[in-house]
């Protein structure tokens, strides 16, 4: 795990302190031997709407390419995930992020926001009257105090402290750097969660992250559903890159939750983060269910669990290739750094 991200690191080292950050690349050779200008011109706002899915257990029965609405909701979610990369979202509550904050998310109402330089944790909670959504969304790995978070991942027990939920197995633990990050951005999240769901009430309720987001938006969901089981049928989860977050036990105990049948895993075939930390050396595995973006393609399939809870083998295509580029550049066309923000 700490290779992975100090070499995330010797690829792009932001700033420490503050929001200043390298330039793009010029000319740079990206995914099937694109160009960074020619990469960066797929750069575009999703025109997707929402679509709500109802709990079942078919969707579990699912083989292949998944339909057209499920995959606007990955493009659209994607785009709410890459938008908690630009400082305007996670540092003054604006949302004001250019292209990403464009199309079909463009009247997005950011309520409350968070970033903490010490740890690198930063998102923002809001809503948004066009979709008839409350977004959460959190950003992921993007500087030196993220990538130490990345690196800590001795088990620590799933709970958040101060609030009463006790209801996870004392045997489901989780990775202490993500839980680290989330409880940055606890208060600020689940204070906004409640308040909107509350107001809110026939709004679906969607949490949204890349990398280390996608890791932390799952706690943060867990969280609010164990306090406000009442939700559980209005929250959805969409990650994209998502590191394993706990053991087998953890993984099981999300696959348990009302919501469980509405959490989308997407990873890009060549990305090396949803491989990390190793399944077999350290104990983590993956919750349910993943999807796959086959590599120099644009589509996404199911991938049927094999393993334990949510392992899969159905996917997982070119291992031998795995790289850091797919996981930066591989979802929907969205560069995850704070470029064009």
């Amino acid at each position: 795990m700490s290779i992975l991200f100090l070499t995330a690191l010797a690829l792009a080292s932001p700033q420490i302190v503050d929001n200043s950050w390298p330039s793009p690349p010029a000319n740079e050779n990206l995914n099937a031997n694109m160009t960074y200008e020619e990469y960066s011109k797929q750069m575009q706002p999703s025109n997707h709407f929402y679509v709500h899915h109802t709990n079942s257990l078919a969707k579990r029965d699912w083989a292949g390419q998944v339909d057209p609405a499920t995959a606007g909701n990955f493009a659209l979610m994607m785009q709410l995930a890459v938008s908690s990369y630009c400082p305007s979202t996670t540092n003054s509550k604006s949302w004001n992020c250019g292209v990403r904050c464009g199309g079909s998310l463009s009247n997005t109402v950011i309520v409350g926001s968070h970033e903490n330089y010490a740890s690198g944790a930063a998102g923002f909670v809001g809503y948004n009257t066009d979709q008839k959504i409350i977004v959460v969304a959190v950003r992921g790995t993007a500087n030196i105090q993220s990538c130490i978070q990345d690196i800590e991942f001795w088990k620590t027990p799933t709970d958040f402290g101060g609030f009463p939920n006790t209801k996870a197995p004392a045997s489901a633990q989780i990775h202490q750097g993500f839980k680290n990050s989330y409880m940055d951005l606890q208060p600020t999240l689940q204070s906004g969660l409640e308040t909107l769901a509350a107001k809110y009430s026939d709004y679906h309720i969607v949490f949204a992250g890349h990398s280390l987001g996608g890791a932390v938006v799952n706690l943060a969901a867990l969280d609010f559903y164990q306090n406000n089981p009442q939700y559980g049928d209005r929250i959805s989860i969409y990650t994209f890159g998502e590191p394993r977050v706990g053991n087998i036990d953890f993984a099981n105990y999300i696959d348990s939750l009302p919501y469980s049948q509405k959490i989308f895993r997407v990873a890009k075939s060549g990305d090396i983060v949803p491989h990390l930390p190793p399944q077999t050396f350290f104990n983590f595995a993956h919750h349910v269910d993943n999807y796959e973006i086959k590599r120099f393609g644009t589509t996404t399939n199911y991938c049927t669990t094999t393993g334990p809870a949510g392992e899969s083998n159905s996917c997982g295509s070119d291992l031998i290739l795995l790289n850091l580029l797919d996981h930066i550049t591989g979802y929907y066309g969205w560069w995850t750094y704070p470029w064009f923000c």
